[in-house]
């Protein structure tokens, strides 16, 4: 197991299928950030400050602690 940083650009899917579907003007949520990938996870993570910016609905919530 390891880790890798990486650029990553995330959006909100939704949004996208809005957009593509005409629905939606197409101005997406984006965000753009160097990301710590955990190439041995089996969830993902982000910040909730992050998630807000995406417009994203919470789900669920835990404690993530990086060793």
């Amino acid at each position: 197991m390891g880790t890798v940083r990486a650029e990553v650009k995330l959006r909100n899917a939704i949004d996208q299928a809005s957009v593509s579907g005409g629905v939606l003007n197409p101005v997406l949520h984006v965000y753009e950030a160097e990301a710590l990938i955990d190439i041995g996870a089996v969830r993902t993570a982000i910040l909730v400050e992050v998630g807000e910016h995406l417009g994203l609905r919470i789900r669920s919530q835990e404690i993530a602690k990086y060793i």
